[in-house]
């Protein structure tokens, strides 16, 4: 199969939504697009569609079709890991929901297909997928998606070292479901997991278990398969994130060898990293009402010997409530309060407190993926300041600030005055945000490829040729190394005006 070309991709994609062509005509399209994405490399442009293309394949009633999309899938999450995985980043989690209602198909084989897809797209995008699990799957009304996450979640952390804390919750209340299968696999899954946990990970459950009033005939039969001896387990049960989360280097060495690679070695600060805060669950507008009340002393005025413990407190206080049901249940009580709160946020962001400053930064980035363009009144302010912080001279601090400005442009929706910060970044007399606004600019490109028309009607085409013709005449050479890349992804977006 020659590449497929833009026009081709197009044909594909109206034949996959039309209703006339034939089941053959479907899964031959989806096989030659699967030829070619083995064995070419894809075009920028051609990304969305073709993850359109699987979509509408995974939705279809046809078993050919449906196999055919789950197959084509496999090798785009492949070759996009090998070519580009911040297109993973951005268009993976379109898919998720997809392949959540897959898990619950009738047959073994799209469940077992789906259930491949989410290790896949773990490998680069983590956080997003195991709150999939967590927050729908696992709660699902369909007893085999509850059965089959569990099973995930066990392979995962046999497997891949998947810090299963945060399923903790859900797998002991899995033990008490009205479906007989999901309790067997609850507490295989139980047992499996915590056969080599250490000693504070077992007294964990046992305390889980008793305040979900989990029945004492289970509750024996589960404790009984586990290791009474206090004897430190070979391997722990929790690891740091960095470290069992596959970085997207070492998820290609492994796609393109095929074999399994050691963790990557984490290269900044995360105590509190993601996976290892423990969600908050609210049960009422009131109750998140009050701890944003309780959190406003501690913000007001100057950092101080007396106030930034607390600080810290109120700020993993938030990434708790994030990670948990306030979103879902609450979105406008607590964006409000992340509004009210934005000021000491921020003093947080900026403190010379590089744990919390990092924390502060954690939070912005794990709002702006669950909110999206929840957090757009709040965009202007959040940049301000942490490009600000992009120009400091503590490395982690500027790192933090260049990897959240970078999230928040990726999940938020676009507006012109965006890319009057980035413009204001490759004007800026430090090199770091200079060199920083060459990533920004590439993911609202990528981000925006299939908006042309938001971009031209509002100017920032015009804000994007200024900011690429800058930095590629910048007088040092790491910012013209990064913009020549960003220049090439605007190049395959917009071809008529890459003659700069």
């Amino acid at each position: 199969m020659s590449k497929v070309t833009d026009a081709q991709v197009g044909d594909f994609l109206g034949i996959m939504r039309t209703n006339d062509a034939s089941v053959d005509a479907k899964v031959s399209c989806l096989n030659d697009l699967k030829a070619s994405i083995r064995h070419h490399h894809l075009p920028d442009s051609s990304v969305a569609p073709i993850f359109d293309i699987v979509r509408a394949a995974m939705t279809s009633q046809h078993a050919a079709i449906m196999s055919a999309g789950f197959s084509t899938l496999q090798h785009l999450l492949k070759r996009l890991a090998l070519q580009e995985p911040k297109h993973l980043t951005i268009h993976g989690p379109r898919v998720l929901p997809l392949l959540a209602d897959r898990l619950g198909d009738l047959k073994d084989r799209p469940r077992g297909q789906a259930s491949q897809c989410l290790s896949d797209l773990w490998k680069v995008c983590p956080q997003e997928v195991e709150r999939l699990i967590r927050d729908s799957t696992m709660v699902s009304r369909n007893p085999r998606t509850k059965e089959q996450s569990l099973r995930w979640v066990a392979k995962m952390s046999k497997e891949h070292n998947l810090p299963f804390r945060g399923f903790v919750s859900r797998m002991v209340d899995a033990l008490e479901d009205a479906d007989g299968m999901v309790r067997d696999t609850a507490k295989a899954t139980v047992v499996e997991l915590f056969q080599n946990a250490p000693m504070h990970a077992r007294a964990d459950l046992k305390r889980q278990l008793q305040q979900h009033n989990v029945r004492r005939s289970i509750v024996n039969d589960v404790l009984s398969q586990l290791p009474a001896s206090e004897a430190p387990p070979q391997q722990p049960a929790q690891t740091n994130h960095a470290v069992d989360a596959p970085s997207k280097v070492a998820f290609l060495n492994e796609v393109a060898n095929g074999e399994p690679h050691p963790p990557s070695v984490p290269s900044t600060h995360s105590d509190h990293d993601y996976d290892q805060i423990e969600p908050t669950i609210v049960t009422s507008p009131r109750e998140l009402d009050e701890t944003f009340r309780s959190m406003h002393e501690c913000f007001e005025g100057r950092e101080s010997e007396g106030n930034w413990l607390q600080r810290e407190k109120s700020i993993l206080r938030l990434r708790k409530l994030t990670k948990g049901n306030v979103l879902r249940d609450y979105p406008t009580v607590f964006l409000a309060g992340v509004k009210s709160s934005l000021d000491g946020i921020l003093k947080c962001v900026n403190s010379l407190r590089t744990t919390l400053s990092t924390h502060s930064c954690s939070f912005v980035q794990e709002l702006a993926k669950a909110a999206g363009p929840g957090l757009d009144p709040m965009t202007e302010l959040l940049l301000q300041n942490l490009i600000r912080l992009c120009a400091g001279t503590k490395k982690i601090s500027s790192q933090m600030g260049n990897t959240t400005v970078d999230i928040i442009f990726a999940n938020v929706s676009y507006n012109v005055r965006i890319l009057q910060h980035v413009w204001g970044a490759c004007q800026d007399k430090n090199v770091q945000p200079r060199m920083y606004a060459a990533g920004w600019l590439e993911t609202i490109i990528t981000k925006q490829a299939h908006h042309r028309h938001q971009l031209e009607h509002t100017g920032g085409l015009d804000y994007i040729e200024k900011c690429i013709r800058k930095g590629l005449s910048d007088p040092n050479p790491g910012v013209r190394e990064s913009m020549r890349k960003t220049f090439w992804v605007f190049a395959g977006s917009f071809s008529d005006k890459a003659d700069l």
